[in-house]
């Protein structure tokens, strides 16, 4: 579900790219296996996105705590879990492999920016806390 921002890059940011014509074309054609394969050629391009970004990620967490201190349905807050851990995953590899490219994109938009050096305890901030959010939805099972 995080990645359809990649969808409206290519259809309401960049329509003009040739991949965001290509992108219309997959998808107007149903080939959908195609759009999904041109996704994974491009999403390293794409830094100016609306879920990729630490404001979203800030308001996920927060609804993420309401969400498991207010429901007992299991299906939500797997759901919720899901989003963060995709976010997490999507930040770990980047900054791994390129942490500009991880600046870049979590903080598109943004005159200020996390230092290169300050990345790892962003990161392990939402790593504690996704931790924490696995441990709840575990416990609330029992």
């Amino acid at each position: 579900m995080l990645d359809t921002d990649h969808l409206i890059y290519w259809f309401f940011l960049k329509p003009d790219l040739d991949e965001s014509k290509q992108a219309k074309i997959f998808l107007s054609e149903k080939k959908y296996k195609k759009l999904l394969k041109l996704l994974e050629n491009t999403h390293k391009k794409h830094t100016s996105l609306i879920f990729h970004h630490y404001f979203f990620q800030a308001i996920l967490v927060l609804i993420t705590f309401f969400v498991f201190t207010s429901t007992t349905s299991v299906f939500v807050k797997s759901i919720l879990l899901s989003l963060n851990i995709h976010l997490l995953v999507d930040e770990i590899i980047d900054f791994k492999t390129n942490k500009k490219h991880l600046q870049n994109w979590l903080f598109a938009r943004e005159e200020k920016q996390l230092s290169l050096e300050s990345l790892k305890y962003y990161l392990g901030v939402f790593i504690f806390t996704t931790l924490i959010y696995i441990l709840l939805l575990i416990n609330s099972n029992l």
